[in-house]
């Protein structure tokens, strides 16, 4: 059976969360974009939500940034055991609850660059319209990202989709590419 892959959307109930001091956006992007493992550095770092939609109760999956996964305590726990050697967690804070960051650190080239509907300008790339696939296999890992697109946000296996709806977790939909 060839898997299919998909990428990841966000909830309405998920509510948008962002940094509180705006001087860990830049920091943070720079770090978290690629698949190396990131320092300690970030630890506990403070994240913040629209006061009149406080989510952080509503869903398991937080919308925050589209290199990894924020999720609640109770989220992790079920996550943590499938995605053991396939990242690191980064502990935080969302108003007085701990969550914490998936930060994927697999990378795959599975892009068929020829076949896919790529944009670009001056000889760089600016956008995607569709992704065309190499071949893909049973073999894929729950979560990664793809080589040479990382900023394009995770990719993860139809496992991870079908552990993530088998586990009641809330807060996140999935496209299939």
């Amino acid at each position: 059976m060839v898997n299919s892959v998909y990428s990841l959307e966000f909830d309405d109930d998920s509510g948008a969360v962002g940094f509180a001091k705006s001087e860990d956006v830049r920091r943070f992007r720079h770090a978290f974009l690629g698949t190396d493992t990131v320092s300690s550095e970030f630890d506990d770092l403070e994240l913040t939500c629209e006061h009149d939609r406080m989510p952080h109760n509503s869903s398991d999956f937080k919308d925050f940034f589209v290199g990894g996964l924020l999720v609640v305590e109770g989220g992790k726990k079920k996550l943590e055991g499938v995605l053991g050697g396939l990242g690191q967690w980064i502990p935080m804070r969302l108003g007085n609850e701990s969550v914490f960051y998936f930060h994927p650190t697999k990378a795959l080239d599975i892009v068929d660059k020829d076949n896919s509907d790529l944009l670009y300008y001056d000889g760089y790339l600016t956008g995607v319209n569709k992704f065309a696939f190499r071949e893909l296999d049973d073999d894929l890992p729950l979560i990664f990202k793809m080589s040479g697109f990382e900023n394009y946000g995770l990719v993860v296996s139809c496992e991870f989709k079908k552990y993530v709806e088998e586990s009641a977790l809330t807060g996140l939909s999935f496209k299939k590419l």
